[in-house]
């Protein structure tokens, strides 16, 4: 029978585990460069607006000074590795 402890105790031994198999694979990723973040942030663009657009909605603009603030928001949130 599950209790909370029991609960709890299984919750973390699943994020211990979880921890040390994305450990080596996080640090088995290659950097990216700005070429292929733009790549990367346009290519969103174009799949959020085709599902808008299925749906019959108005497609959205990128706006330079909003991508740029977000992006400098997630370089923050990966340098404290925030997620």
């Amino acid at each position: 029978m599950f209790t909370p402890v029991r609960s709890i105790g299984a919750l973390a031994l699943a994020g211990l585990l979880l921890v040390s198999f994305a450990a080596p694979v996080a640090a088995a990723l290659p950097a990216f460069d700005l070429s292929t973040l733009a790549q990367a942030e346009g290519g969103l663009g174009t799949l959020v607006n085709a599902e808008r657009t299925r749906q019959g909605l108005v497609a959205l603009q990128v706006d330079p000074d909003i991508a740029a603030i977000a992006r400098q928001r997630a370089e923050a949130m990966a340098a404290m590795d925030v997620m």
